[in-house]
């Protein structure tokens, strides 16, 4: 966790209050151990734009977003949870479905709250990164839940998680930043992160939502979506369209010598 000094202070995007800010990740840093260049213990940023240069950062994606407190406490202990998941597969052995993993034993309220907070975090960051997510009159609510520790309903902004076993270790070994889109009407957000692709659906009640069912359920009970070939070719050609643009960025001789093949 980030020390409580800062050199900045201002008003915490969660509690409202003037205090000392801390930069504060928006992915946890935790999501960032696969990207890291074991030579420099650094990541790269590319985008799509080619009059961007190559970005090399350390510690990832970071923030004056927060006082020390809301980070270590209403975002923090979620951020923690969701790691020992992903990394050390606590109390989760996924059975094989004919469409799915299922995973069980789940905190149904940890885990909501780091999807929450995960999407809440997208939205007030300032980073050209997030620029594409814009919760509107839901960020209110979203954050509102995040402060009063109410991790809501199972259909109540839930978040659906897809794996594409062909494409697991590509994907694995980097993000895709969100970015919004609309199904039947209703506003999603999408982003890989951890092999995985995470899909928000905007909206207080997602009930009649045909994937909503797949999110984490009050009894602890997940699961994780199996891509098929339609959504796999959508990932080649994201990962094509990325590879591409970091071959005609003004610095792209330098991942080489930043140790990135």
């Amino acid at each position: 966790m980030m020390t409580a000094t800062s050199d900045q202070t201002g008003l915490c995007a969660l509690c409202g209050h003037t205090k000392p800010l801390i930069k504060s990740h928006i992915f946890p840093e935790s999501m960032y151990r696969s990207v890291y260049s074991p030579e420099m213990h650094k990541f790269i940023v590319i985008s799509t734009n080619t009059s961007r240069s190559i970005d090399l950062k350390q510690k990832g994606i970071r923030e004056y977003l927060l006082c020390y407190d809301c980070d270590s406490t209403h975002i923090g202990k979620y951020d923690n949870y969701a790691a020992q998941w992903l990394y050390q597969n606590i109390g989760c052995t996924p059975e094989r479905r004919p469409m799915s993993l299922q995973c069980t034993a789940l905190n149904y309220k940890m885990f909501r709250f780091f999807q929450l907070s995960l999407l809440w975090r997208f939205h007030i960051a300032r980073g050209h990164h997030f620029k594409n997510v814009d919760l509107g009159e839901h960020a209110a609510r979203i954050k509102q839940m995040i402060l009063d520790e109410d991790p809501g309903q199972q259909y109540e902004y839930p978040c659906i998680l897809v794996l594409q076993p062909d494409l697991f270790e590509d994907l694995s070994g980097g993000f895709i930043c969100p970015y919004g889109f609309s199904h039947k009407g209703v506003p999603h957000y999408r982003v890989i992160a951890a092999g995985l692709l995470w899909i928000w659906v905007l909206s207080p009640d997602a009930s009649g939502h045909d994937l909503a069912s797949a999110s984490v359920s009050p009894d602890g009970v997940m699961h994780i979506l199996l891509g098929n070939q339609t959504s796999s070719n959508m990932f080649k050609k994201e990962l094509i369209e990325l590879e591409n643009a970091s071959k005609l960025q003004r610095n792209a001789d330098k991942l080489g010598k930043w140790g990135f093949s």
